[in-house]
């Protein structure tokens, strides 16, 4: 199965957790990139249409919970965009 990771790139740490753990389980796993830097808005609209072209090759997309068990404003957009062409969603608890 393709699955696509999506999760805040601030905890990076709680990708790469999943990533192994669905890899591991034979899975091709497809996650976002933590930049290491601010990005300029040119390079964030061809982030989001990149992470949009990953989803769409997905079978599921995985949502991966901050600590406190939240989702923030660019993951929901994700989520959103997802539903919208017909990705199934699962969530996962971030530790």
């Amino acid at each position: 199965m393709i699955i696509t990771l999506c999760g805040s790139v601030a905890y990076p740490e709680l990708l790469v957790r999943a990533d192994r753990e669905l890899t591991l389980a034979g899975h091709a796993v497809l996650a976002p990139l933590p930049m290491g830097r601010d990005v300029t808005e040119a390079e964030m609209g061809e982030l989001t249409d990149t992470h949009h072209a990953k989803i769409r090759m997905s079978d599921l997309v995985v949502v991966v919970r901050k600590p406190d068990g939240s989702i923030g404003e660019a993951v929901h957009s994700e989520i959103a965009y997802a539903e919208s062409v017909g990705v199934k969603v699962e969530y996962r608890e971030g530790q």
